[in-house]
């Protein structure tokens, strides 16, 4: 029996809107200077995080159904 995996996941939704935030905050967003370097940081740092996360979950499912499918 194979896992399907979803096409989108969650983390991806995450890091797309961490990142058009991202993006609204470094176009002017009106908000103050603090807020706008705490968003940046956390976009920065956050999103490959959670892309890196997702492939490994991905790899590790994928490896797993292969094993399953070919008997080992």
């Amino acid at each position: 029996m194979a896992f399907a995996t979803p096409d989108i996941t969650p983390a991806q939704i995450i890091a797309v809107v961490g990142a058009v935030i991202g993006v609204a905050v470094a176009g002017g967003l009106p908000i103050s200077q603090d807020l706008q370097d705490a968003i940046i940081r956390l976009v920065t740092v956050l999103a490959p995080l959670l892309l890196v996360s997702d492939a490994v979950i991905r790899h590790g499912r994928a490896t797993g159904s292969a094993s399953r499918e070919s008997g080992s």
